[in-house]
Parts: structure tokens; C-alpha cells; sequence
């Protein structure tokens, strides 16, 4: 939503959601960097396995809606300014 608010483009979403993902797998296989290792979805596939089982781990939950709502600031800050610049009076002079 960010990448399409600034670009101006939906697509923008869709084609930068699929190259973050074929970069993650293609960083996931250089031998090395094993800070890295952590992001690729794969992994975060099978963390979020981890979560359906009982009892629940409410700690990831909360980890990563504090994540969603970090994210959400600077997108719903940059989808206002793009709205307010293009219903300013000083834009359409």
C-alpha cells in the first residue's frame, strides 16, 4: 500500500510484494549471512504454523501487532499527505 500510495500506481503493490519476495528467496541461498536467514517467508510460514497449536503463544501476537501498527503510521501518513497535496489550493495553482 505504501509503494502504490507514493507511486501513484497499484500495480506498484503487486510487482513489489512479488520482487521483495524473490529477493528474500534469493538472499535466503548466499552462504554467509545468517542475520538474514530470519526474513524469508518460508520461515515465516512455519512460525505461523507455530501459532495454531495449544495452548496460544500470545506472545508473537502481540509482537506483530505492534508490527502492523508501526507499518501502519508511515502509510497512513503518506496516503494524507498525497490526498491533502491533491486537494490543496496551493497545488492546483
Amino acid at each position: 500500500m505504501l509503494l502504490s500510495t507514493t507511486t501513484r500506481n497499484s500495480a506498484a503493490a503487486v510487482v513489489g510484494t512479488v520482487g521483495v519476495t524473490i529477493l528474500l528467496f534469493i538472499v535466503a541461498q548466499i552462504p554467509g549471512i545468517d542475520a538474514i536467514k530470519a526474513l524469508p517467508a518460508h520461515r515465516t510460514v512455519r512460525e505461523l504454523a507455530r501459532l495454531l497449536r495449544t495452548p496460544t503463544d500470545w506472545a508473537p501476537i502481540w509482537h506483530s501487532a505492534w508490527v502492523c501498527a508501526l507499518y501502519a503510521v508511515p502509510s497512513l501518513f503518506a496516503a494524507y499527505r498525497c490526498s491533502y497535496a491533491a486537494t490543496s489550493p496551493v497545488a492546483r495553482s
